[in-house]
């Protein structure tokens, strides 16, 4: 592994949603002399257009937003955009986590430094010198309508890079006018997203398992006749393998009594194959945005004109985002059902709340049963967020860091689920095979138990079992 990064990399053709997710690592990051002499070619067409009272350039010759309408000297623009980093340094709640400010810092590297965007290349370098820091400024995360993209935290976040000079008339509206923070934190979360989806096929391998399901929900001739359900037929193979892994460890054998599972086992193919595919085009939509020009205007390399546009309007990430809440909502909402079959004795087989002749699960069935309320309660959608705002120019807002923080405390939900479910599975399962239950399954244990940062639960259960 490289120790060191390289911004280029970002303009590569096979660039994926897990290779900008490396540019979160506290690694230092390069950008070659070749891709800022493109920014230097934007930024004189910039300097020319500054002399061109006849055609505006906004920003530049105007105010921003609702006061567009209003005169500025392009000569005056350091006053004037240290007015606007002034202005906008009012966000509160807590911190964006480091990893996303870090990445957010160098994904909008990135995107000045395809030079459309008239910023000084000075500047470019040392927004990524920033980013390279140990100790990065504090983010909050509520100030963003997801409009005119990141202003709020990215202010806060440029603060250090503005502390002593400004080379350029745009190197301020320039770099807060964009969507790269949003975008940083989506990448990021769609990674945690994507793991809970292969723990929860997992869970559920081991669910069925213990509830002696039939082994066809998850293979055979229904899979084979919509083979097009590329999410679906995923799913199931993931299940399956799962399913035979799990059997494997824990010795149980198939009884196959009966015709058909409930449809929290039955249908969990078709439930966690529409996630996968809900999860595979929010990923696109997270990188589609994390890479693209989100500036206004647009300074070209030559000609005398700039475009004015709504490059920065965030909506992919706002849609990216719902889509990541309603898929966690119904990782949740599957592992729930679930768990109320394992804890009827009729369905497993096995006693009533997996009772062990030392203690039980009912109470473990019952936090998760609140904790799933809490869910059904975080699961918005952004068009609940959008109205008219800032003077009615910022007329239609798409919400997307507003989704972000929603999608933020709901994954902390999650994780609580998803431990709760991961344990009673695990419960189940040893319960099954007929195995005294280890001690880290013990309902006195239950606080202490983790998921796995890395690797799978069987993994895990190897583990515990043989200590």
């Amino acid at each position: 592994m490289s120790a060191y990064l390289d911004i280029d990399d970002l303009g590569q053709a096979d660039v994926c949603i897990e290779s900008i997710s490396h540019f979160s690592r506290d690694l230092p990051c390069n950008i070659s002399k070749e891709r800022l002499s493109h920014c230097l070619a934007s930024y004189e067409t910039l300097v020319r257009i500054a002399g061109q009272t006849d055609k505006p350039c906004y920003g530049l010759h105007t105010s921003y937003g609702h006061n567009v309408k209003d005169a500025r000297n392009a000569g005056e623009f350091e006053f004037w955009q240290r007015d606007l980093l002034h202005y906008l340094q009012v966000g509160v709640g807590s911190p964006l986590p480091v990893p996303v400010v870090r990445l957010g810092l160098r994904l909008q590297a990135f995107k000045a430094s395809r030079g459309v965007s008239g910023i000084h290349p000075e500047t470019i370098s040392d927004l990524l010198a920033l980013s390279n820091e140990e100790s990065l400024p504090l983010v909050p995360r509520y100030g963003s309508l997801g409009a005119s993209g990141d202003l709020i935290p990215m202010a806060h976040a440029l603060v250090p890079l503005f502390s002593h000079e400004i080379r350029g008339p745009r190197d301020v509206i320039g770099l807060v006018n964009t969507n790269a923070m949003m975008a940083s934190w989506l990448v990021l979360q769609l990674q945690i997203v994507e793991q809970l989806w292969f723990r929860a096929a997992e869970i559920t391998a081991i669910n069925a398992l213990v509830l002696d399901s039939p082994e066809e929900h998850f293979q055979g001739l229904g899979f084979e006749i919509n083979s097009h359900l590329k999410g679906n037929c995923f799913a199931a193979s993931q299940l399956a393998q799962a399913l035979q892994n799990w059997r494997e460890t824990l010795l149980i054998e198939s009884k196959q009594t009966k015709v058909q599972s409930k449809y929290s086992i039955r249908c969990s193919p078709q439930i966690l194959g529409n996630c996968y595919d809900l999860l595979e085009f929010a990923k696109c939509k997270a990188v589609s945005e994390a890479l693209a020009v989100a500036d206004n205007p647009i300074i070209p390399h030559d000609g005398d004109s700039p475009w004015h546009g709504g490059l920065f309007y965030a909506s992919g990430l706002a849609t990216g985002s719902d889509l990541a809440i309603d898929i966690v909502a119904k990782l949740c909402e599957l592992l729930d059902r679930q768990v109320l079959l394992m804890m009827d004795g009729n369905e497993t087989g096995l006693a009533d709340n997996l009772w062990n002749g030392h203690d039980h699960l009912k109470g473990l069935h019952q936090l998760l049963s609140s904790l799933y309320q809490k869910v059904r309660t975080q699961t918005p959608r952004s068009i609940q967020a959008s109205f008219s705002s800032e003077s009615h120019n910022q007329d239609l807002v798409p919400a997307g860091m507003t989704m972000l923080v929603h999608l933020d405390e709901l994954m902390a939900l999650a994780r609580d689920v998803f431990r709760g479910a991961s344990f009673i599975a695990l419960r189940g399962g040893v319960q099954k095979s007929g195995r005294a239950v280890p001690p880290a399954l013990s309902l006195i244990q239950w606080q202490n138990w983790n998921l796995p940062e890395k690797g799978d639960l069987l993994s895990r259960f190897h583990h515990l079992t043989d200590s």
